[in-house]
């Protein structure tokens, strides 16, 4: 799994506790603690698949109290059953990445962050890419970039991007939308069709994209 970044600035987040995954579900906020910005859990897309992980997870807790109860002499075979199904929803919440945070107020005055489209192609596990990138990437993940003209000369510094509208095209291709994660970056010359950037992890360069 990722670890993920800041929606705000773009900076690490520590890792949540896995009591923070039910106060998401009550809608209440963590904060950076980098730039002191209120975060969630990316859940564009996500918010049907989250409730329905969030309805199974009860159920698996309410037969295993029931089996524990009820029928003592079958609650290792109940947990031993239940226990994997909780396992993967869990890593589920953890391979999520972090969204902004806005209060009901704050949702009606939102102004949307131009997003550009592009291909991207990951390289090999073997050339320091990831390992299954399909599987890793998750919508809204948040990865810094270099960007480069047409003529390959870099033409920024390193900045965040937020990959959304993922399409994966093969195991190492897709087609997405990217936008910045600073809002007061200027755009004009970065993300001009034919571009190319660099994405980086753990300092490596892990895939290339083209503005489209």
């Amino acid at each position: 799994m990722l670890k993920h970044r800041c929606p705000w600035c773009g900076e690490y987040l520590p890792a949540p506790p896995f009591v923070y995954q039910w106060i998401d579900a009550f809608n209440e906020p963590n904060y950076c603690p980098k730039c002191r910005n209120p975060y969630s859990f990316y859940l564009k897309g996500k918010k049907q698949r989250h409730k329905i992980s969030t309805i199974i997870l009860l159920c698996e807790l309410v037969l295993i109290m029931f089996t524990k109860f009820i029928l003592k002499t079958h609650f290792w075979i109940a947990l031993l059953l239940l226990l994997p199904l909780a396992v993967i929803i869990n890593i589920q919440y953890y391979q999520t990445p972090f969204g902004r945070y806005y209060s009901r107020k704050e949702k009606n005055n939102i102004i949307s962050q131009q997003k550009f489209s592009t291909t991207i192609i990951w390289n090999a596990h073997k050339n320091n890419g990831l390992s299954l990138p399909r599987i890793q990437v998750s919508e809204g993940e948040i990865f810094p970039v270099v960007f480069q003209d047409q003529q390959g000369k870099p033409i920024s510094v390193e900045l965040c991007v937020i990959l959304e509208n993922i399409n994966w095209t093969g195991s190492r291709t897709c087609e997405c939308n990217i936008s910045l994660v600073l809002e007061h970056t200027r755009v004009e010359q970065l993300l001009c069709k034919g571009n190319q950037f660099y994405l980086f992890h753990n300092y490596c360069i892990i895939a290339h994209g083209t503005i489209q």
